[in-house]
């Protein structure tokens, strides 16, 4: 963090949360038309005021617990190499998850940055695209017939209410994250957790028009789950 500039975090910070508002405006701008807790906007605007102040605070007490890190890290470490070493090389060999390549079509530069904390994470925040360390795991043999890992992540998408009622708002048209909050009564940034497991499902599709991400049904998600339910139970 020393190393990396107050204008380089500044403009990462603003870029991403200008797209968690969904718009175009400048972050502030944005922040003060949206419908967020008053306590939401607060933070988030200390953040933008002194963004490297406060990834400092993170460095710090992480740094201040990193022996109790490291234990945590030592117990997982041989189940979590191989997974480093697999996305690695997806990454060199252009052969990443379908569910990955769809997030970083909308920005093809974006560095691809493994994530433990939120394992089946795809988030694309600034020039950087998180990768959930699990999510190939999870879409290993992906191809016209389910695994059945891939349709229990369905399943489990399609039992969850919120999940479910997402999908019905966007039966008959693409709409973009903040839109979609308004509609289920959600918050956008539960919303986003949502839709990055309907996205690890398969379920849903990502676009990118006029600077706005939005979300559409995945047609081809559906009927191959459809199909494993025909082939599996039928």
């Amino acid at each position: 963090m020393g190393a990396i500039s107050d204008e380089d975090v500044s403009a990462v910070v603003c870029e991403g949360v200008a797209g968690f508002l969904d718009s175009e405006n400048e972050a502030i701008a944005a922040l003060e038309a949206s419908e967020l807790s008053d306590q939401a906007k607060w933070q988030i605007a200390a953040l933008l005021q002194q963004p490297k102040q406060k990834f400092m605070l993170v460095v710090e007490a992480v740094n201040a617990n990193l022996p109790a890190f490291e234990y945590a890290y030592a117990k997982i470490e041989a189940e979590i190499a191989p997974l480093l070493t697999q996305l690695e090389d997806q990454v060199a060999q252009g052969e990443l998850p379908p569910a990955v390549d769809t997030v970083r079509a909308l920005d093809p530069d974006a560095q691809v940055v493994p994530s433990l904390a939120s394992a089946l994470m795809i988030m694309l925040f600034g020039k950087y695209c998180f990768v959930g360390l699990l999510i190939s795991r999870l879409l290993a043999g992906q191809g016209e017939s389910l695994t059945e890992i891939e349709a229990t992540l369905v399943a489990k998408s399609l039992s969850d209410a919120s999940k479910l009622k997402i999908l019905r708002v966007l039966k008959n048209e693409k709409r973009y994250n903040l839109e979609i909050a308004r509609r289920v009564e959600l918050t956008p940034a539960t919303t986003s957790h949502h839709m990055n497991m309907l996205l690890a499902a398969g379920l849903v599709e990502m676009s990118k028009e006029d600077g706005k991400v939005y979300y559409g049904l995945c047609a081809s998600g559906i009927k191959r789950y459809c199909a494993w339910l025909n082939d599996s139970l039928l």
